[in-house]
C-alpha cells in the first residue's frame, strides 16, 4: 500500500507531517479506536460531554499548541471539564449546569497567558468556521466545509495584553479580545479533559476555586450599571463554592476570593455586586465569603 501523510502528535502552530506507511496509519486508527470506547465509557458513568463540533475545535487548538504553551479553557467548556475532574454533575431545573444545547451562539473560550505567541495568521485563519480541518477516525485529515451562514461556533481568544485587527479581519468568527481578568484564570492552572460522545482532548483547566471567583468578578462586570443578573456565570460560580464547602475547602475558595477583591476598587465593586446577587439566591453559601 502507498504512503500516506499524518498529522504528529508534537503539533505547533502548522502542524508538521510525517510520512507513514499502512502498518502505521492502522495504529493511528486503533489509538483512535481505544480514545473513543474510553470517551463512550466515561460518558456512561456520568461525564459530561461537548457537542463534536466543539469537540473539533477544541482539539485542533490543542494541536496548534494553544495548551501546551499555556492557553486555559475558560467559560461553559471548561466549567463541563472542571465539573468531570470533580466529579460532580449539576443539576437545574433548565437541565444540566453548563451545558452546550443552545443551537446559537455557543463560545468555544481560552485565556492566554501574558505574552502568548499566537500561531502564524493562515494558522488561525484555519479555525475559522466553514474551513475547519477534523481528523478522522482513518488517521487522515479532511475538510469541513459548512455553510457560513448557519448558526456556528465563536472562538474566543482572552488576553489581558490587547486585540488583533488583523487576525479578527481575516477570522471574524475568531474574537482576539483584552480582558483585565484573563491573567487570573492563568495562574495555578491544572490539566484536565474535553469529552466529545467519541473522542477526548487533553487540555489546561483553571484552578476550580480561581475561576469560581473569576465568574462571579465576569458576572459582576456584566451587571454593573444594567441590573442584570447573569444567571450562567453566577450559578456556575455557586456550583464551585458549594462545592468547596461540602469538600472542606472553603478556605481555598476564600483565598482566591481575597486575592481578587485586592486586586483594584474595580475589582472589588464587581465582586460585591455578584455576591450580593448569590446571596439572595444561596443565602446558605455566606460562610464561603466570611473573613
Amino acid at each position: 500500500m502507498g504512503e500516506r501523510a499524518v498529522p504528529t502528535s508534537a503539533q505547533m502552530g502548522h502542524a508538521p507531517q510525517q510520512l507513514v506507511g499502512a502498518f502505521e496509519s492502522e495504529m493511528v486508527a486503533e489509538r483512535l479506536e481505544r480514545l473513543a470506547r474510553r470517551a463512550q465509557a466515561c460518558m456512561a458513568l456520568g461525564c459530561a460531554v461537548v457537542p463534536g463540533k466543539d469537540i473539533k475545535i477544541i482539539q485542533k487548538l490543542a494541536s496548534y499548541g494553544f495548551f501546551r504553551r499555556g492557553g486555559v479553557l475558560i467559560g461553559s467548556h471548561g466549567f463541563t471539564a472542571l465539573s468531570n475532574m470533580l466529579g460532580v454533575r449539576w443539576e437545574t431545573r433548565h437541565g444540566l449546569l453548563g451545558n452546550h444545547s443552545a443551537p446559537a451562539g455557543r463560545h468555544i473560550s481560552i485565556a492566554l497567558p501574558d505574552g502568548f505567541e499566537l500561531p502564524e495568521q493562515d494558522t488561525i485563519a484555519s479555525l475559522e468556521i466553514g474551513q475547519l480541518p477534523i481528523r478522522e477516525f482513518s488517521g487522515l485529515t479532511s475538510e469541513a466545509h459548512r455553510n457560513p451562514a448557519s448558526p456556528g461556533v465563536q472562538i474566543d481568544l482572552v488576553s489581558s495584553e490587547g486585540t488583533s485587527d488583523a487576525i479578527q479581519a481575516s477570522a471574524p468568527r475568531i474574537r482576539i479580545r483584552q480582558c483585565e481578568f484573563a491573567d487570573f484564570s492563568v495562574q495555578g492552572a491544572v490539566q484536565g479533559v474535553v469529552f466529545g460522545k467519541t473522542s477526548a482532548s487533553l487540555v489546561n483547566l483553571p484552578d476550580p476555586a480561581r475561576f469560581a471567583a473569576q465568574q462571579f468578578i465576569c458576572s459582576g462586570a456584566e451587571s454593573a450599571g444594567e441590573g442584570i443578573e447573569p444567571r450562567r456565570e453566577l450559578e456556575q460560580a455557586a456550583a464551585l463554592v458549594a462545592w468547596h464547602s461540602e469538600q472542606n475547602r472553603t478556605g481555598h475558595f476564600g483565598k482566591a476570593w481575597r486575592e481578587a477583591l485586592q486586586r483594584g476598587p474595580e475589582w472589588r465593586e464587581r465582586g460585591q455586586i455578584a455576591s450580593r446577587a448569590l446571596l439572595r439566591r444561596h443565602p446558605q453559601l455566606a460562610h464561603a465569603f466570611a473573613g
